[in-house]
């Protein structure tokens, strides 16, 4: 009985199932009468009447087709020709978008997916394809008639279209009783084509005088049973369909506007990804890949099989759920290539999904005119994608080509433009995430790392930063484990946000910990910049202070979506962690997964997924509580329950999807429906009456429209005070249980009886999770908050129910001697051994560690640190192990912690991330070349620094150190082994962030061949060369034909020690190309550099010629500021205007070294550099910025009879100190090497 019924309901008008009887009966009807209006009737044929009244209506058919002949055969020609004229007129008239909307919903209704040929006109067509997608089939209308003949006889329906035959409907109508109360009828419906317009009258009145014949009263039997124990069982009608029952007169009692426009779920409510915008590229991309590799890869990175640590939350089979974030982010700046394939197909679907379901809420909230003011924007909007590699720009641009359809279709824009989707900035610091998502994302920018913060001062002037109109940053606040970093990263996100409107929408997983993440942003944005009624200031930060004042004004912001209150959240009274936590603010949405994410999960017998996440939606620059003049608190949380909405409800055919799918407010589509639907249920005999003018009518539009358009907006400003449901409904025997979120910051328990009203009861069993609700409620009562262990449940009690509930008359509860304890325990006491401790805030612990100096012997320190307590240990371990002092004892416990297994995918360190610096020099025979190689592969991501062992560094190493792409320093002097240059200059090449670099000392023998075509980091600022470079090497690094050289323009500094096999040509030739550049140049230890060789070293790095006899330009050598040479190399000759031939040098710092030679330096006595030399080139002013000179001590300055010299020129050096930039100044000795 119960799927006989169910059945009959869904396939009363010849259609799937999407209406009941009466609506398809009254919509078919109503579009033949349409149709025969404007020249295109169709003869349908019907279907029989029930047994009951076959008779009856057929004799009543038959009577009325005899008059209506009559009546035709007697009209005179004039009146035929009106007819003609007005039909005319009819067809020629332009549709409004409600009249076309109305006329493809009723063909949608009566004929399903198949569509009659002709049947709809050009820009009905267009609309039915916008609304519900090319039809299955176009056919004509006799083989469809056909077809349902034969689906009749075949008996595998119970309802179709015959030739000759009429609509009858059996269905349930609900009767009022003189007393008030309901009792259930069964009615028949039925009639020819030209009884349209009385069908609910018919009905009324055959219910009064003949009673029985048609209408029959339903006794308490079987079926009412099984209807009552089926509603009871929770047997709704299916996900997208619309139950409705007749009131009294068969009026049909919908979902109201105020419920409609609060609805939270998109439309369809599942999710389809668009195939050539996302599908399809990706899949191209993929198809390179294994299945099998890439899903290894997946599961490796992502957790498991069903990938728990990608944006998908599957429910664990035991145990609790593991709460991670995901682990690969765009804004890395290395990912391999099955981890980036691996991204797209894990990721990237349930990213897309969840965002779409964000920004059309947002879009239902800030209304039509946000939107379309963005596409009015000069360029389109601006939209910044922090996280998600380009997966929030295609929903972001999806919801902007839906929004220009409905610009299109209302006549606002030209019909066939493209949307303006503006330009996107896109987070992506590896290069194989970026290259995988240009192939599907245009007008595109795609940035290794955020911008900087935008200041006061960036925001103004000709060089003003760019700001977005949209930042979006899904899966970003998560991964970054400090909560001052945190603060940090969502204050540049919020400095990036276009102060003029511009929207910042953070979303994570939906989790407890991911929504902990956000509820810990929003706390932050309401506490330093959103500006509230009785809180438009905040307190600056000590530090600022001094340059802000104490007091730092708020800016105009509003949070959009999906809290409707400004205060703390009800959900995260306590900031931080918390286990077990029941209750949080998550939301779901319901998408197909793509072909390739079902091979990644090996789906079989399930396509879709139900994604969750947490979200915040926070616009800047705009208020609108303060430009629409509403409040939120207090007084909006008791107008709410006490009911909006009822003076005046509409009773309206309006498809609940509508407002999802079309864009536009309930209130405007109840107007543009109403408007509608007049002239349809009119009878053809009023074509006779004379139109009415023009202008008329075009007035009639426009005030119309207006009065549409301040009807959606307030009904947009009342949403933002209405109470969400934050779980689904609970339906219980007459009556339904919501729990909400309410505009004065608190969890409600709301109940609506079956005695509240019709309409309120019916949108309560139709009310989803998420939806906003403004019908009201019969009582209300506190929920407590279950916010797990530890204490926090109880705090949340004692908040919510003595403070926040005591209008309600809720007494507060009294606290246990243990729940007293754990509540301290939770806000940081601890009682211990008669003691009181308390908790430091993370900033000041961090900065009592930064007094702590970054030297060796501070490890002790930092290791009794890490054993006050957890607080201080995830304070003082970062620091411990950021640069770790390594020596022979502590070296094999420090390759234990680092490494605990050989295989990195068996079992990895967290504390591998925290090392920054790797010094092996002290390490001689404590370690092996495989031990090196494994530390640098697990040290990878984050190291910076590395200072390579004496013994235990080889080629095989350098595999391991080519992927330590943070490296900004690398020494490989020390290494005692013979390694090939051309293997490190293979290694060098990823290496972009390098700066310094020291080439070992024991390399082999190079060619020109290999420096010439070696690719330098573009980021190299200082070279140290030694080892086997000699004149070939040499000799490549520079250019014969132009001069120039190979080397890094941003080289600064270069030092050339213990390379024996250069000449003194070779090192003045490598000066002569690459000294002008150079800042610091360091010569020593070379061995084949005779006496004097080193005169020209200053003009060698002021680019002049130094061979003999060649003439001095008078230059100067501004550059270099340090120079460190052996004063085996030089002679007096080398500094002043006549032995350099230069006019000055900008030297600040002269170092003269020893070469360990205890012989004689020349054969001349004469040619020894004194301190008098140095003093006559000051005197003559070539060294006008030198402030300190640095002597070995084997040069005797610091005896007689060169003592009272040296300190002549230390007095000299000291005279200048005002204009130079050295804070010292003198003469110094330094031990000889």
């Amino acid at each position: 009985m119960l799927a006989a019924a169910r059945h009959a309901t869904r396939t009363a008008a010849g259609t799937t199932g999407r209406r009941s009887a009466l609506a398809g009966v009254r919509q078919w009807q109503q579009r033949q009468q349409q149709l025969q209006r404007r020249g295109f009737g169709v003869q349908v044929a019907r279907r029989a009447p029930s047994e009951e009244g076959q008779g009856q209506a057929q004799e009543h058919g038959q009577a009325q087709a005899q008059e209506q002949g009559q009546a035709q055969q007697e009209a005179p020609e004039a009146e035929a020709e009106a007819e003609t004229q007005a039909a005319q007129e009819e067809r020629t008239r332009p549709r409004t978008p409600a009249e076309l909307e109305a006329a493809v919903r009723a063909a949608r209704q009566a004929f399903g997916d198949v569509l009659p040929e002709a049947h709809l006109s050009g820009e009905e067509y267009r609309v039915y394809e916008r609304l519900y997608g090319a039809p299955l089939r176009v056919v004509p209308m006799e083989e469809l008639v056909a077809e349902r003949v034969e689906h009749e006889e075949d008996g595998e329906g119970e309802s179709g279209l015959a030739k000759g035959e009429v609509y009858s409907v059996r269905d349930s109508l609900f009767v009022e009783r003189k007393d008030g109360t309901l009792k259930a009828v069964e009615y028949f419906v039925g009639g020819e084509a030209g009884a349209v317009g009385e069908g609910a009258r018919e009905v009324e009145m055959e219910e009064g005088e003949e009673g029985e014949e048609f209408v029959e009263e339903v006794e308490e039997g079987e079926e009412g049973e099984e209807m009552a124990e089926a509603e009871e069982l929770g047997f709704e009608a299916e996900e997208g369909e619309e139950e409705e029952y007749e009131g009294s007169g068969g009026e049909k009692v919908r979902a109201h506007p105020l419920t409609l426009a609060g609805r939270w779920a998109t439309s369809p409510s599942t999710i389809h990804l668009p195939k050539a915008a996302f599908v399809e590229p990706i899949s191209n991309i993929l198809a390179a890949a294994s299945n099998k590799h890439l899903s290894e890869a997946a599961q490796r990175v992502f957790g498991g099989r069903r990938l728990p640590y990608s944006a998908a939350t599957p429910r664990p089979a035991g145990g609790e759920l593991v709460q991670k974030p995901i682990p690969l982010e765009p804004g890395q700046t290395s990912m391999a290539p099955m981890e980036s394939d691996a991204y797209l197909a894990a990721v990237m679907p349930g990213t897309y999904a969840s965002m779409v379901s964000v920004l059309v809420e947002v879009r239902r909230r800030l209304g039509g005119e946000w939107l379309s003011g963005l596409l009015q924007k000069e360029g389109g909007p601006l939209i910044l994608d922090a996280s998600s590699g380009g997966a929030a720009v295609v929903a972001w641009r999806e919801v902007l080509r839906a929004e220009w359809a409905r610009i299109q279709e209302a006549g606002e824009a030209a019909e066939g433009a493209p949307a303006p989707v503006g330009k996107a900035s896109v987070v992506t610091g590896a290069d194989t995430l970026r290259k995988r998502a240009a192939q599907f994302l245009d007008n595109t920018t795609f940035i290794p790392r955020l911008p900087e913060t935008i200041g006061p001062a960036d925001k103004v002037g000709p060089k003003a930063r760019k700001v977005f109109d949209v930042v979006v940053a899904p899966h970003f606040l998560w991964g970054i484990r400090e909560e001052w970093l945190r603060k940090a990263a969502l204050q540049k996100l919020w400095s990036l946000t276009s102060p003029r409107g511009g929207v910042l929408v953070l979303l994570e997983k939906g989790l407890p910990r991911g929504f902990e993440v956000i509820a810990g942003a929003r706390a932050q944005l309401l506490d330093t910049v959103i500006a509230s009624p009785g809180a438009e200031r905040t307190e600056t930060l000590l530090q600022d202070s001094k340059h802000k004042g104490r007091w730092t004004k708020k800016e105009q912001a509003m949070i959009v979506a999906p809290c409707t209150n400004h205060t703390a959240c009800p959900m995260y009274q306590i900031p931080g962690v918390s286990r077990n936590r029941k209750d949080f603010c998550y939301f779901k949405q319901r998408y197909i997964r793509p072909p390739y994410l079902q091979r990644l999960l090996g789906a079989r017998d399930r396509n879709h997924e139900d994604v969750q996440f947490s979200y915040l939606a926070v616009q800047r620059g705009v208020d609108l509580r303060r430009e629409r003049r509403f409040e939120q608190g207090e007084t909006a949380a008791d107008a709410a329950f006490e009911g909006h909405g009822f003076e005046e409800v509409v009773d309206v055919d309006v498809e609940e999807g509508v407002d999802a799918e079309a864009g536009v407010e309930a209130e405007t589509i109840v107007a543009e429906q109403e408007q509608a639907q007049q002239e349809p249920t009119q009878e053809p005999t009023t074509t006779t009456e004379e139109a009415a003018p023009s202008t008329t009518a075009e007035q009639d539009a426009a005030s119309a429209k207006a009065a549409v358009a301040a009807s959606a907006a307030q009904t947009q400003a009342l949403t933002l005070t209405l109470p969400r449901l934050i779980l689904p409904p609970l339906k219980r025997r007459g009556h339904i249980i919501m729990d909400m979120c309410t505009p004065a910051g608190r969890l409600e328990r709301w109940t609506v009886p079956r005695s509240f009203g019709k309409q309120a009861y019916r949108d309560a069993r139709k009310a989803r999770w998420g939806d906003l609700w403004a019908l009201g409620a019969a009582t209300r009562v506190p929920r407590t908050v279950r916010l797990g262990k530890g204490g926090a449940a109880d705090a949340a009690r004692v908040h919510g129910d003595a403070v926040g509930f005591r209008d309600l008359g809720v007494a507060a509860a009294k606290l246990s001697k243990e729940d007293k304890r754990r509540l301290k325990e939770k806000r940081g006491k601890s009682e211990k051994k008669g003691r009181v401790t308390r908790r430091m805030d993370r900033e000041i612990l961090l900065e009592i560690l930064s007094y702590i100096p970054r030297h060796p012997s501070s490890q002790r320190t930092l290791y009794a640190c890490c054993l006050v307590n957890h607080q201080w240990y995830n304070a003082a371990i970062a620091r411990l192990y950021e640069a770790p002092h390594l020596i022979g004892p502590n070296f094999a416990p420090f390759v234990r912690t680092i490494c605990p297994s050989i295989n990195a995918h068996v079992k990895r360190s967290e504390l591998a991330e925290l090392v920054r610096v790797l010094d092996l020099r002290h390490i001689v025979h404590q370690s092996s070349k495989s031990v090196t190689a494994r530390l640098l592969g697990r040290v990878k991501g984050s190291l910076e620094v590395f200072m390579a062992p004496q013994s235990s560094f080889a080629v095989n190493c350098f595999a391991a150190l080519s992927k330590c792409t943070k490296l900004r320093t690398l020494d490989l002097s020390l290494t005692s082994e013979a390694i090939a240059l051309a293997s490190l200059a293979h290694a060098l090449r990823p290496l972009e962030s390098l700066k310094t670099l020291y080439f070992p000392r024991s390399s082999n023998d190079s060619d020109a061949f290999l420096s010439a075509h070696m690719r330098w980091p573009p980021a190299l600022e200082a070279l140290h060369l030694s080892g086997g470079i000699h004149g070939r090497f040499i000799s490549g690094l520079g250019d014969p034909v132009s001069g120039a050289t190979h080397l890094p323009p941003s080289l600064a500094v270069l030092s050339l020690t213990h390379c024996p096999r250069l000449k003194e040509a070779e090192v003045l030739g490598l000066l002569a190309h690459a000294g002008p550049q150079l800042r610091e140049l360091t010569v020593e230890n070379i061995r084949d550099l005779g006496h004097a060789s080193l005169d020209g070293v200053l003009r060698a790095c002021a680019g002049e010629d130094v061979q003999p006899g060649a003439a001095s330009g008078g230059s100067r050598a501004r550059g270099l500021a340090f120079l460190r040479l052996s004063l085996d190399y030089i002679t007096f000759n080398a500094f002043g205007r006549e032995g350099t031939g230069l006019s000055s040098c900008s030297l600040q710092r002269l170092e003269l070294s020893s070469s360990g030679d205890t012989g004689p330096r020349h054969e001349g006595p004469d040619l020894d550099l004194e301190p008098l030399d140095l003093v006559a080139a000051l005197d003559e002013g070539f060294f006008p910025e030198l402030r300190v000179v640095r002597v070995a001590k084997s040069a005797g300055w610091h005896v007689p009879p060169l003592v009272e010299d040296t300190a002549h020129l230390s007095e000299e050096l000291k005279e200048g100190r005002g204009r130079g930039r050295a804070r010292e100044a003198g003469v110094w000795t330094i031990d000889d090497e």
